[in-house]
């Protein structure tokens, strides 16, 4: 029962860590610090992404 509470913590984002079934341990990480690079990243990412599915729709129209 215990690690299915781990698990859905884990699952849950409520405990940054994984189970090893294995051998029978939980492995827990240390919480880092996300940077605004790392969110513009990926807004960046995610933007370029919506452009080049739009120019690949006109594209397709024009062929």
């Amino acid at each position: 029962m215990a690690a299915a509470k781990l698990s859905e913590m884990i699952l849950d984002q409520k405990l940054n860590g994984t189970l090893d079934q294995g051998i029978g341990v939980l492995i827990v990480f240390d919480q880092e610090q996300v940077s605004s690079t790392y969110d513009n990243s990926l807004k960046t990412i995610k933007n370029t992404s919506e452009v080049l599915d739009t120019l690949y729709g006109q594209a397709k129209q024009l062929a």
